[in-house]
């Protein structure tokens, strides 16, 4: 109805941007490898460590830099549940934008239905339906990942 749309947009819209130029950016502005750039990205866009631990089989990552991404979004998945909700009261976020904008940042759903409750239901409702929609991508996600992955990898056998 009147939110599957818009949290659809928000979801799935902008995660394919965001993951893009994020693993663009790791990679060529930060000169990081391959491997971490894209966990890094993946669990930034798309549902944290999730989505780090399935892109990490997809790709054969090490575990040592699965561990240490996974870690990273840890931290900062504790930060930002208290941090988001209290700046979005702050400037006087509208509370549906402030709940789509923690449905599509903040790792783990429990946290982010956390976070949003401190605004109001409203957010909270609207955070967990952009969550969720979030998390029913990941097996598209991994998908196009380990397509590309693969391609990658014959391309590179190719040279």
């Amino acid at each position: 109805g009147e939110l599957g749309l818009p949290a659809i947009a928000v979801a799935w819209g902008a995660s394919p941007i965001t993951l893009v130029s994020s693993y663009l950016i790791g990679t060529r502005l930060f000169k990081m490898k391959t491997t971490p750039a894209l966990l890094m990205a993946t669990g930034a866009t798309w549902c944290g460590a999730s989505a780090i631990s399935a892109i990490a089989v997809v790709v054969n990552a090490p575990n040592h830099e699965t561990v240490v991404c996974i870690g990273i979004f840890a931290a900062g998945t504790v930060i930002f549940t208290f941090a988001q909700p209290y700046f979005a009261l702050l400037v006087g976020m509208d509370h549906s934008v402030a709940g789509a904008w923690i449905g599509g940042s903040i790792d783990q759903t429990g946290n982010v239905i956390a976070s949003a409750a401190i605004i109001s239901d409203e957010a909270t409702e609207i955070a967990g339906i952009v969550k969720i929609i979030l998390n029913s991508g990941l097996g598209i996600l991994a998908t196009l990942v380990a397509l590309w992955w693969q391609t990658r990898a014959s391309e590179g056998q190719k040279k």
